[in-house]
């Protein structure tokens, strides 16, 4: 009988022991994904409902289109809105795997495209630049870094694409 109890308890010991180590396991997995997580794969992957906090705009909902290291698609029913990464300051989106591959064509967008299209809509953009300064117009040109944006008067201006915190365009 003794023998038994013994037994029992070495065997309870155990038991206590491996489950410890099972968790601890776990956590270790689960901080190792965390590590090679980024803020965009919280948003990547295409129609993710998410708050974006972008300098000097404030906060922005929708549901996200794109997104990748260079911009981030965030549309609402009135507007589309290209925000450049660097500018997000915090992010709350669901928590899902991007899917994101790091070497494809959607993950190396960045704001040519996004003028190239506008130029050929011909549609009016406002672009919210670093500090808060507002410009609205048509797209004109597109450089390697720098979109032209020509005003209603005809008046145009090279902006550095470097500058903008946020593209907006309307529906």
């Amino acid at each position: 009988m003794r023998w038994e109890r013994l037994f029992g308890e070495l065997e309870g010991y155990a038991e206590h022991l491996r489950l410890e180590e099972r968790d601890l396991l776990v956590t270790d997995l689960r901080e190792g994904e965390w590590a090679d997580r980024t803020w965009v794969d919280i948003v990547a992957g295409g129609d993710v409902e998410a708050e974006l906090a972008v300098c000097d705009v404030g906060v922005l909902a929708g549901r996200v289109r794109l997104a990748n290291d260079l911009v981030v698609q965030l549309e609402t029913p009135s507007s589309v809105h290209v925000i450049a990464a660097s500018a997000v300051q915090w992010v709350r989106g669901e928590e899902r795997s991007s899917g994101l591959d790091r070497e494809s064509v959607a993950a190396r967008l960045g704001w040519g495209p996004v003028f190239r299209e506008a130029q050929d809509e011909r549609d009016v953009v406002r672009l919210t630049l670093t500090g808060g300064l507002v410009i609205e117009g048509q797209v004109m040109a597109v450089g390697a870094d720098f979109v032209r944006i020509a005003s209603g008067s005809g008046v145009h201006r090279d902006v550095p694409t470097a500058a903008i915190r946020v593209a907006t365009f309307g529906r």
